[in-house]
């Protein structure tokens, strides 16, 4: 206890010597001294708000490549889904526009005329009864490139899909593109 109230006695005395010497000292702020502080407060600003700039960069582009990897796993899962279900005899793969090997055709077991095309950056769905009444559908708007193929001539039941998706996340990000090739090779089932 006694030692106690000796180590409070001193702390006391030396928080009250601190005060009486930074109260007596300290009348106000030199310009140099505010200067150097704006200096040091504008770094930090600067830093920070280049940290910001870039964590935001880095998100979208992050967001872009996620939506370009969903969009993918979409397309090549519904052209999966179908070409599985066409008949081998009446697959036609053909150009349509500007890349070659971007349009198949076939029918299905269901007697459902089907084909899947690209047109500029978008890919498209066609179905229908005939091939009269087709139901065009938008499948994504970021397509760069499609082609289908036969890895094998000899073999007809095997389609090669091959499908390359390019986002821009943001205008005023120069240079990054978020982009996906997938490939995938489907088994003709009939």
């Amino acid at each position: 206890r006694c030692c106690l109230t000796r180590w409070f006695k001193r702390s006391k005395s030396f928080i009250l010597n601190m005060r009486k010497y930074i109260f007596h000292i300290s009348k106000g702020v030199t310009l140099a001294e505010l200067m150097v502080t704006v200096i040091v407060i504008s770094f930090i600003m600067i830093g920070i708000s280049t940290f910001l700039a870039k964590g935001t960069d880095f998100l979208r582009l992050n967001e872009a490549k996620l939506f370009v990897q969903r969009d993918a796993r979409q397309c090549l899962s519904m052209m999966n889904k179908y070409l599985r279900q066409a008949k081998a005899s009446t697959i036609v793969i053909d150009k349509k526009g500007k890349p070659p090997y971007s349009r198949i055709s076939f029918w299905t077991i269901k007697d459902k005329y089907i084909q899947y095309y690209q047109d500029g950056t978008k890919l498209y769905q066609s179905v229908g009864k005939s091939t009269s009444t087709l139901h065009t559908k938008l499948l994504t708007d970021n397509l760069q490139n499609v082609s289908f193929a036969y890895p094998q001539t000899d073999n007809d039941s095997i389609i090669h899909i091959s499908i390359c998706l390019v986002k821009v996340p943001h205008p005023y990000i120069k240079g990054a593109k978020a982009l996906q090739l997938s490939i995938e090779k489907v088994r003709i089932m009939n």
